[in-house]
């Protein structure tokens, strides 16, 4: 981009929601504060926050798949689930939720930077749309990465491949099948290969924040060239 539009151009800023406060309670649905009161019980680290984006819809075949490997993986977790057209899906979630609620608790919706921001969450199992994939990044979370659509899978590559900070999740006859699904979770949050990505994840957040809270960070340098260049053409 820098080639085609010029370097002097091109000024990459952000994650500007560093910056400062910004509204948590916006979404389909108003976020059950209790989740919040559960995260605050759990012990550090320990919580895999599950949130699949507020597009992509899993089926029934999926979240059976994806709900046995969960509750067989013994993990810990905040699941949003958000309410569907289909009330068999509304269904499954309700029974998941009373079934399971010693392992775990589901809502409908969180306010995700409070979540991902919390001590008790070590990973963020996640869609990959963008902004998930930054909020958890920059919050130090090691991202499981479950893409549905769009430039999620760009996403994955990036989380998994290039930055080594998350864990992809292998299909069978094109599905993930539940013993998977138990064997990544256990992978990210209990085994040396999830601690070791947990290092990197909170060594790239604490260069994310330098970069836009910092005086002198690169983000924020490029931010005041930008307003200071849109103030000097106006003058």
């Amino acid at each position: 981009m820098k080639q085609a539009i010029g370097g002097d151009k091109f000024l990459p800023v952000g994650p500007l929601f560093l910056l400062g406060d910004r509204p948590e309670d916006t979404g389909f649905t108003s976020f059950d504060p209790k989740c919040l009161g559960w995260l605050d019980q759990q012990p550090d680290k320990s919580v895999l926050y599950i949130a699949f984006g507020s597009v992509a819809e899993l089926s029934i075949e999926e979240l059976v798949e994806f709900g046995e490997g969960l509750v067989a993986s013994k993990q810990k977790f905040l699941w949003v689930t958000r309410p569907s057209k289909d009330e068999n899906t509304n269904e499954f979630y309700e029974s998941f939720g009373d079934k399971n609620r010693e392992q775990g608790f589901v809502t409908s919706w969180a306010p995700q930077a409070r979540v991902l921001s919390h001590s008790s969450v070590g990973a963020f199992l996640s869609h990959c749309g963008w902004n998930s994939t930054i909020e958890g990044v920059s919050s130090g979370k090691v991202i499981l990465c479950w893409p549905c659509l769009f430039d999620q899978n760009l996403n994955r590559r990036l989380v998994v491949e290039n930055w080594r900070v998350g864990f992809g999740f292998d299909k069978t006859q094109g599905k993930v099948r539940r013993e998977e699904v138990e064997r990544v979770i256990r992978l990210a949050m209990k085994e040396d290969q999830g601690r070791e990505a947990r290092r990197r994840v909170e060594e790239l957040s604490g260069k994310m924040k330098r970069a836009v809270t910092v005086p002198g960070g690169v983000s924020l340098q490029n931010l005041e060239k930008f307003v200071w260049e849109i103030v000097s053409s106006r003058v």
